[in-house]
């Protein structure tokens, strides 16, 4: 993962891995929106780390574009969840 720094509708959110101590138990990924920070779990590689890092764009995506207060939290993550599936999908057929 080389960029650090990824710009989410004009706010840039900075990408950074850290220990599962600052992350919870059985958390993989976090999205901080008060402080523009995208937290991933540093022990993730390869498509787990890519799939993650899309989730918590996607939630960085809903906050800046006011859809977090419109969708319920559990839409939130399944519409995470789906964004991030349907881009591995595209890569896989080498689409993007």
């Amino acid at each position: 993962m080389a960029r650090k720094i990824i710009n989410i509708l004009g706010h840039d959110y900075k990408v950074t891995k850290v220990p599962q101590k600052r992350l919870g138990e059985g958390v993989i990924g976090l999205c901080i929106f008060e402080s523009k920070q995208i937290l991933l779990l540093n022990s993730l590689t390869g498509e787990l780390l890519y799939r993650t890092l899309l989730h918590e764009l996607r939630h960085a995506f809903q906050y800046e574009s006011g859809f977090t207060q419109l969708l319920h939290p559990q839409s939130q993550e399944i519409d995470c969840e789906q964004f991030a599936s349907f881009i591995v999908s595209l890569k896989r057929q080498r689409i993007v």
